[in-house]
């Protein structure tokens, strides 16, 4: 059950991650190339230097280090096509994409690692998701201008869950985890600064602003990628990533907080339709996580 726990303190810095990458998006860093450079120096440099303090030795077989590190560049590149995509249309447009990640984990790791649960486990899976959906789409009056935007979700999607799979593979031995680390930031680093040679924009000072306020965000984001990562070593990379799913329904909660006291942050559309939609989706995000963990 340990894992349960490191899942629950990754999504809890992950809500918080989402809360300010929508403000910072939104009104201090609009250009996606910068947000993914900064973003990715400060977590890969977080995997580094944790990794040398909790365990000085990096020595991995070659296979296990070639894992970490195309790890690594997956998450940098996800990165990018996921800012690229909330820079130019709202991400409630891709909601239904976004949720189809644990499922993606879960086939793939049935055949890859065997992975096989009780029919309550994929029933839990499934209301998480459908949870998750309904808690976070929304109504569109325009559609949606540039239809590769679709594309760019679903393969944002897909490198994300390669990442965890690949985070499963290269942690089969607990001794490995730091090393995995290490080699993860040194793989994932090699995209930033390939994105800062050809793309250095000059900033203003709310940019700067941007920039500062996004580099505590990775912080917190590298953070939560260890925890997660531990989660995954120490149990299921199908369980955990279903776990994780119900992230949408502490997003909405905070969001929901903000908009009440602090509407100059984030000022989210309160009514009576929405809220009965909200509470029918944290209903079936509860239940299943219950059915997750059981």
């Amino acid at each position: 059950m340990e894992w349960i726990y490191f899942t629950l303190a990754a999504m809890l810095l992950w809500t918080v991650v989402n809360i300010f990458d929508k403000y910072i998006i939104s009104h201090e860093l609009r250009d996606p190339m910068m947000v993914t450079t900064v973003f990715g120096f400060v977590i890969y440099l977080v995997f580094i230097v944790t990794s040398f303090i909790f365990d000085g030795a990096q020595v991995l077989d070659t296979e296990v280090k070639f894992a970490s590190i195309i790890a690594g560049i997956l998450y940098s590149v996800a990165l990018w096509f996921y800012y690229y995509v909330m820079k130019r249309e709202e991400v409630s447009r891709f909601v239904p994409i976004l949720a189809s990640e644990p499922f993606i984990i879960t086939i793939v790791a049935f055949f890859l690692f065997g992975e096989r649960f009780k029919l309550l486990n994929y029933a839990g899976m499934a209301l998480i998701v459908i949870g998750a959906i309904v808690i976070s789409i929304k109504k569109h009056k325009k559609k949606i201008k540039h239809k590769h935007l679709l594309f760019f979700a679903l393969f944002s999607v897909i490198l994300f869950a390669s990442r965890n799979i690949l985070f499963k593979f290269a942690t089969t031995n607990p001794s490995d985890f730091w090393a995995v680390m290490f080699w993860t930031g040194v793989g994932g680093i090699i995209f930033p600064i390939l994105l800062f040679v050809f793309h250095h924009p000059h900033l203003r000072k709310q940019g700067w602003e941007g920039v500062y306020h996004l580099a505590f965000n990775a912080l917190l984001s590298g953070m939560a990628v260890i925890f997660f990562t531990k989660a995954i070593s120490t149990g299921t990379v199908s369980l955990a990533s279903a776990l994780l799913a119900t992230k949408p329904m502490l997003v909405f909660l905070i969001a929901t907080f903000l908009s009440f006291f602090h509407p100059k942050i984030m000022r989210e559309k309160i009514t009576r339709p929405v809220l009965i939609k909200k509470t029918i989706a944290i209903i079936l995000i509860v239940a299943g996580g219950i059915c997750v963990v059981l």
